[in-house]
């Protein structure tokens, strides 16, 4: 397995460049506030609208949406999805007037899987990769529970910038439904109404 730091991963893909953020920075300073205040505000917002969910893994894919939307009620930001793709990283795209562009990746944990060595953070180069712009990049990972079977909620939230995360390439060979089911099948079983 090789190893790089993000922002190197990144700019080999596409070419773009992962701007770091700088706290010292008034832009950087405010729109770590932004983005910390919008976190807040998904937060508080889904304490009484919780996610209802069968797998727990579903969540964050439900939190992006929620996070969108308190960034469009923000004067000057902008928020959407990266060339209009939902599947693949990053979740979202922040604009700040015409050149400042954010990358926001929307992760969860609990409280037991913080320490965890598990993958929870990966992404793929393809033709159609999302990163289109130099940007910074965060994450933003959510900390979730279950309040009852099959409903979550945030109650707390953690913000790290990815440039200089360290990156490992996991290489695989992989097959997709398509192909798997065109062979010869044999056997099979489908429940019917009757």
């Amino acid at each position: 397995m090789s190893s790089k730091k993000f922002h190197e991963v990144i700019q080999e893909i596409c070419g773009n460049v992962v701007i770091p953020l700088d706290e010292r920075d008034a832009q950087d300073s405010a729109l770590l506030q932004v983005v910390s205040h919008v976190a807040k505000d998904v937060c508080v917002f889904l304490r009484e609208n919780p996610i209802i969910s069968n797998r727990p893994n579903e969540v964050g894919n439900r939190i992006e949406p929620h996070v969108r939307d308190f960034f469009n009620h923000i004067p000057g930001y902008r928020a959407s999805v990266p060339l209009g793709k939902i599947a693949g990283y990053p979740d979202i795209l922040v604009e700040e007037g015409t050149d400042r562009y954010t990358y926001i990746e929307c992760k969860t944990y609990n409280a037991r899987s913080l320490g965890s060595t598990f993958r929870s953070f990966y992404f793929s180069g393809s033709e159609s990769f999302k990163v289109a712009h130099d940007a910074r990049h965060l994450v933003v990972g959510f900390e979730i529970i279950e309040v009852v079977e099959t409903k979550y909620r945030p109650v707390g939230f953690k913000i790290v910038d990815a440039c200089n995360l360290p990156c490992t390439l996991k290489q695989e060979w992989n097959s997709n439904n398509k192909l798997l089911y065109s062979l010869p099948i044999l056997s099979q079983y489908k429940e019917t109404n009757g």
